[in-house]
C-alpha cells in the first residue's frame, strides 16, 4: 500500500484511487462498530488459558445456540409456528417433548406477528395438554406476545438503509430483566421491511439480529419461509438454500434447520395414504457451524388434541420411523432398547400404563400388528430391578413390565 493511500485510510478520508473503506455502517455511520477496532494477538499463556475458555452453551442440541441466531426453515401449513411453540414449552419446562434435545432449561420469549393472542393460548392449551405439563410451572418461565394487531418490528427502511428500531432496544432491555434465554420470532419476514432479496439490506437486518444476541446473550431462533420450488419432485429436505430471499439470511445464521412435509415417495414407502401422510413432516440440520454434521431426519406427527373449551388443536408429536423405512416392518429386529425407545415417545409423564391403552399407538407408530407389538413387549424384563434403561435427554428411565395375578399388563417407568 503507497503512503497516500495508507494516509487517506488512517484520516478516515477517501480518495481517489484509494482503497474504498467499505460500506457504511448503519447503526455508527463510519463504518465501524460503535465499541471501535481493537483485534489481539496470541499470547505467552494461550495454551494454557484454553481450560479457560468457556464451552458452547447449547439450550437445544444442535439446534439452539446461546448468543446465535438459528434459522428455521418451512413452507406454509407444515406446523412451523406449532413446532416452534412446543420447542419454547420444552425449554421453558425442561421437559423434551420433541425428543430434540434439550439441555438445559431456560427463560423463554415467543414473539409472534401472525396469530392472535387467544390463538397463541389455544396451542400452548393444546401443548400442554398433550405432554401432561402443568402450566402454572411454566408461569415466569414462558413469556409470549401477539404483533397479529401491529407488527413488532426491530428494523425500518432510513436514509441510510435498515436502522434499528425503538422497540429493538425495548426488547434488549425486556429480555435482560427477564432473563430471557431463547428468543422465537415468528414469523422474521414481519420484523423488518427490507426487500428480501436485497443481500445488502437483510444483512442490515441480521445485523441487528446479532445485536440482540451478543447483548442478551440469549440463544434467538427466526421462523422462516421457503421460496417457491420450481422442481416438486426434488426434496428440499435438509436444503438451506431454500430459504426465501438474499442467502445474507443463511450467511448469517449459524444453524438452519428445515420442516419439510413427507413427500410423496416416502409415504409410498411405507404405504401411508393421503391423509396419514399430510400429518407427519421431517425436522432436518441444513447448516451446522458449531458442531458435527448430523444427517438424521426427526418426523413428527400433528395429533389433534381436545383442549377444555371443546376445540381441537393440532400438536406435533415425535415419532420414530426408522423401523418403517426397513424393507419391511416385519424385518425390524426388536430389542429391549428399541421397545422402551418406542413407548417412550408415547408414554407421556405417567410412570405407568396398561397396555391395552397404549397399544394402538404403538402399532401405529411402528406398522406392526397386535401379535407383532405383544411380541415386543415380552421383550422387557419382569423384574422392576432389571429394567431397560434409556435416556430421554435429559434423565436415565427404566421400563419393565408386570401382569398382577388376574389382570392386565402394565407398562411401568421410573426414574434410574
Amino acid at each position: 500500500m503507497n503512503t497516500a493511500i495508507k494516509k487517506a485510510l488512517v484520516a478516515g478520508k477517501q480518495t481517489k484511487g484509494s482503497i474504498q473503506i467499505g460500506q457504511v455502517n448503519h447503526t455508527t455511520g463510519n463504518g465501524y462498530s460503535k465499541n471501535g477496532f481493537h483485534p489481539t494477538t496470541i499470547g505467552k499463556n494461550f495454551t494454557a488459558d484454553i481450560t479457560n475458555i468457556p464451552p458452547r452453551e447449547w439450550l437445544v442440541d444442535r439446534l439452539c445456540l446461546k448468543a446465535y441466531i438459528t434459522g428455521l426453515v418451512a413452507p406454509g401449513g407444515t406446523g412451523k409456528s406449532s413446532l416452534a411453540l412446543a420447542l419454547g414449552i420444552s425449554v421453558a419446562s425442561n421437559n423434551d417433548i420433541l425428543q430434540l434435545g434439550v439441555r438445559q432449561q431456560a427463560n423463554v420469549l415467543v414473539i409472534n406477528n401472525e396469530d392472535s393472542y387467544e390463538e397463541l393460548r389455544r396451542r400452548i392449551a393444546g401443548i400442554t395438554t398433550q405432554f401432561g405439563i402443568n402450566p402454572i410451572s411454566l408461569k415466569d418461565r414462558l413469556f409470549y406476545d401477539s404483533g397479529y394487531e401491529k407488527k413488532y418490528m426491530l428494523s425500518e427502511m432510513s436514509d441510510i438503509g435498515q436502522k434499528e428500531t425503538a422497540f429493538a432496544g425495548d426488547l434488549i432491555k425486556y429480555m435482560l430483566e427477564k432473563d430471557i434465554e431463547l428468543l422465537i420470532v415468528d414469523p422474521f419476514v414481519s420484523t423488518h421491511n427490507a426487500p428480501e432479496n436485497d443481500n445488502t439490506a437483510m444483512d442490515q437486518v441480521m445485523s441487528i439480529y446479532r445485536r440482540v444476541a451478543a447483548k442478551t446473550g440469549a440463544a434467538i431462533t427466526l421462523i422462516h419461509h421457503t421460496r417457491k420450488q420450481q422442481d416438486t419432485k426434488v426434496s428440499s429436505a435438509g436444503n438451506a438454500d431454500i430459504a426465501r430471499g438474499a442467502s445474507a439470511f443463511k450467511d448469517a445464521v449459524r444453524v438452519v434447520a428445515t420442516l419439510t412435509p413427507m413427500s410423496k415417495a416416502e409415504a409410498q414407502k411405507l404405504t401411508f395414504d393421503d391423509q396419514k401422510q399430510s400429518r407427519h413432516f421431517r425436522l432436518d440440520l441444513a447448516k451446522q457451524n458449531f458442531s458435527p454434521a448430523c444427517v438424521n431426519e426427526m418426523w413428527f406427527r400433528m395429533e389433534s388434541c381436545l383442549i377444555g373449551n371443546g376445540e381441537h388443536v393440532g400438536v406435533p408429536v415425535p415419532v420414530n420411523l426408522k423401523p418403517l423405512f426397513s424393507n419391511s416392518a416385519s424385518k425390524v429386529k426388536w430389542d429391549d432398547l428399541l421397545v422402551a425407545e418406542a413407548l417412550e415417545r408415547i408414554f407421556g409423564n405417567a410412570s405407568s400404563h396398561d397396555w391395552t391403552s397404549l397399544m394402538d399407538q404403538f402399532k401405529e407408530d411402528n406398522q406392526v400388528g397386535k401379535s407383532s407389538a405383544y411380541d415386543a413387549i415380552k421383550l422387557l424384563s419382569e423384574d422392576p430391578n432389571k429394567p431397560t434403561i434409556i435416556n430421554n435427554g435429559n434423565e436415565d428411565l427404566g421400563y419393565w413390565r408386570s401382569k398382577p395375578p388376574g389382570g392386565s399388563i402394565k407398562i411401568n417407568r421410573k426414574v434410574v
